[in-house]
């Protein structure tokens, strides 16, 4: 038992781990969100035409498109048969499609924006990797054939680019002009408040749900503009007259200085107006605030590298401030996984820094019991990732999770 006094000792020198407080999980509604498609884009002003074989010239299409999540919209392409080959429907080796194609998502490969529903969207294609076959039963040479197929907007907010190439079912991939829709689907989902937490007695620091702007001209939507932070007591009353705010390099957190210094021990309600994400939409009253405790002291962010010895560090500052061996924190600071080998049998004991309890979770798997194994958490302080430092196995090389009903350890990947 010597062994966990020494590493509990280490810790509480180390740092004193206070309260991160999480933001209440907000109801969130979506701002409203409009499609549209863009002006088509005319074709060439000249293609060729009479080549031997099966031929195809890109002639036009309809507009990129923007789409509210899950919506559906109908895209058109025109291709001037400008082979020497009529295009007949319903033959094999003759018959004209529209193909998934190289670069998103591949030749031949399943598209998030359509297929026929299988490992694809039901939207109506004739396969998921056929997007559209030729509308008429013949496309003869110098003829245009206008292909449509209707796309469906993923849930997941961003531009997107999809690719068709035409081609000869059964017998050749025709001419490949780079062929692709731009499809943007907007963010409509207002950021929240994840978490505030203090670094010092004049410092919070408060986290957001995704990337929010963060210019520094004291621009109102901005992260990085102290006007829109305010920090009040328990009972309300408003403290701190002035709080100046610096957002980190990813516009996911800011720090704020305060004027007038908070009381150690003491619950406060940070609240965050006006602020809006990358996309533009603004933070709503559901996600705004955030509760916590000052604790001086308090260090997160801390595992910056795994080794032997953790190098721990603040989030916000690139001193080292220490290093411990054999346990680590999770990211929410109150929690610390540390070995303790007792009859030559190693056990993985998790201890709640803050409540002082202390349990083990997980035996080391037989055969790793000298592989040098460092530990870190999940947030919950539950879920562990084991990696060897052995030279020979590399940083790397083991993967465990433990299994949070049993104890017991299972390969990750």
């Amino acid at each position: 038992m010597r062994q966990i006094a020494v590493v509990c000792a280490l810790v509480l020198c180390v740092m004193t781990p206070g309260t991160p407080a999480r933001a209440s999980q907000p109801s969130l509604t979506a701002v409203p969100c409009t499609s549209s498609v863009g002006p088509g884009i005319p074709p060439p002003a000249s293609v060729p035409s009479g080549i031997q074989g099966f031929h195809a010239a890109w002639y036009g299409q309809s507009g990129y498109m923007t789409l509210c999540p899950g919506e559906t919209s109908t895209a058109t392409v025109a291709m001037y048969n400008s082979g020497s080959r009529g295009w007949v429907s319903g033959v094999l080796g003759e018959v004209a499609y529209l193909g998934t194609w190289n670069p998103t998502p591949g030749q031949d490969q399943p598209s998030i924006f359509g297929g026929d529903g299988t490992n694809s969207p039901n939207t109506g294609w004739p396969r998921y990797n056929r997007v559209a076959v030729q509308p008429a039963a013949y496309v003869g040479p110098n003829q245009i054939a206008w292909f449509q197929f209707a796309v469906r907007a993923p849930a997941t907010p961003g531009t997107y680019r999809f690719y068709i190439r035409p081609l000869i079912e059964g017998a050749q991939w025709m001419e490949d002009y780079g062929i692709f829709w731009q499809i943007t689907v907007p963010d409509t989902v207002p950021p929240s408040i994840s978490r505030a937490i203090t670094a010092n007695t004049s410092t919070v620091l408060v986290s957001f749900s995704e990337a929010m702007k963060c210019s520094t001209d004291a621009s109102t939507g901005s992260i990085a503009t102290g006007t829109n932070y305010t920090v009040a007591t328990s009972a309300g009353s408003a403290v701190a007259e002035t709080i100046t705010a610096t957002p980190n390099p990813s516009c996911t957190q800011a720090s704020l200085a305060l004027s007038d210094p908070l009381s150690v021990g003491a619950q406060y309600t940070l609240t965050a107006s006006n602020v809006q994400d990358a996309a533009g939409n603004t933070i709503t009253d559901a996600g705004r605030s955030a509760t916590f405790t000052v604790v001086v002291g308090e260090i997160y962010g801390l595992i910056t590298r795994r080794a032997p010895d953790l190098i721990v560090r603040s989030e916000n500052d690139p001193r080292s401030l220490g290093t411990v061996p054999s346990f680590v924190l999770d990211s929410e600071h109150r929690r610390v996984a540390f070995w303790v080998t007792i009859g030559g049998v190693s056990e993985l004991h998790m201890r709640d820094v803050l409540g002082g309890n202390d349990r083990v979770v997980g035996r080391l798997p037989e055969g790793l019991q000298t592989g040098g194994i460092v530990w870190a958490s999940d947030d919950g302080g539950f879920i562990v990732t084991a990696s060897s430092q052995s030279e020979t196995l590399g940083p790397t090389s083991f993967l465990f999770t433990i299994d949070s009903t049993g104890g017991t350890f299972r390969e990750r990947y």
